[in-house]
């Protein structure tokens, strides 16, 4: 009988043995590739773990280290130990480029790459871009103010365009004055205006500090949010009105069009050059059409170089927009 008994108390049916062979579940928040700059904190973006549907984020051991100040392939280990001893672990890897990597697809990454690589170069300049089919809008160092020098005859060529009955003199001191920047005929279309209605047709735009400086009437300083909000309203003029397309021609040319780098694609531009300050800004008329401005302090140096530069990795960038 003692033997039975023994034997009895030891029994166990199959449906009573229970072993547990699921492994825990981590999840990584964010990407599992990340890429940062050199010298660019590494930022953990965070994870979970659940077994069973219970929450063990907390037995959950991170290992691996980034070397921010180093290029190259890095990677954070995370793994668990649920109470039967299965254990997960996933990976996430971190890339640190150098300080830009023009070869990128990501195009946050591409223009933090843009930055630095001006400011690697100790280029002076403040840009701004903004596409039209995607409504996408990038300033850089947007609020430093610059001497416009010719870049307010827009302002007037739009305002006469827009409000006034023209005759072929005027319109053709329009042209020079956008064209190939002829100072005599801006002065005589402001003075057609009025420089009161086109100091208030300004404000009317939304341009900040327009024409504000009295001892220099006919011109004024600019910032590149100025220019996107102007060159958004040329291009609006542009599509819409029957006079658009006259309008428009006067800005299609090569008289110091730095923005432009291949002939198959054509700009509308205009630039304004005094003293140390250089600038160009206009529309490069891709499929997908974007303005381009490029604000200076570098009359006195390279200015043709580095506005063509930077034009021409903004189209990339505009390419990159397209396909994300």
């Amino acid at each position: 009988m003692a033997i039975f008994f023994l034997a009895f108390l030891n029994y166990k049916t199959v449906d009573e043995i229970i072993i547990d062979k699921t492994a825990p579940e981590i999840v990584l928040f964010g990407k599992k590739t990340v890429t940062i700059l050199a010298g660019e904190e590494y930022n953990e973006p965070g994870f979970c773990a659940t077994d069973n549907g219970e929450d063990i984020t907390g037995r959950v051991k991170v290992e691996g280290e980034v070397n921010n100040d180093k290029s190259g392939e890095y990677y954070i280990e995370y793994s668990v130990v649920d109470d039967s001893d299965n254990k997960t672990i996933v990976k996430r890897k971190i890339i640190v480029e150098k300080e830009y990597n023009f070869a990128t697809k990501d195009p946050n990454f591409y223009l933090r790459s843009l930055e630095n690589y001006i400011k690697e170069k100790n280029w002076k300049v403040s840009i701004g871009f903004y596409n039209f089919d995607k409504s996408f809008t990038y300033y850089y160092n947007a609020s430093h103010e610059y001497y416009g020098a010719s870049l307010i005859k827009p302002v007037a060529g739009l305002y006469a365009y827009e409000k006034l009955s023209l005759n072929d003199k005027e319109k053709q001191q329009i042209r020079s004055a956008i064209s190939i920047s002829d100072n005599d005929a801006y002065f005589a279309i402001a003075d057609r205006i009025g420089l009161t209605n086109l100091r208030k047709y300004g404000e009317e735009l939304g341009l900040e500090n327009f024409m504000t400086d009295r001892s220099n009437a006919y011109f004024s300083d600019t910032t590149v949010k100025n220019q996107i909000i102007l060159w958004k309203k040329i291009w609006d003029f542009v599509n819409t009105s029957s006079r658009g397309s006259e309008f428009k021609s006067y800005f299609v040319n090569d008289e110091e069009n730095y923005i432009k780098f291949d002939d198959n694609i054509p700009t509308m531009h205009k630039y304004g050059f005094w003293g140390n300050v250089f600038h160009d800004v206009g529309i490069v008329l891709t499929d997908s059409p974007y303005i381009v401005v490029v604000l200076t302090e570098e009359g006195e140096n390279d200015y043709e170089k580095i506005i063509h530069s930077i034009s021409k990795k903004l189209f990339v960038f505009n390419k990159l927009i397209q396909e994300y």
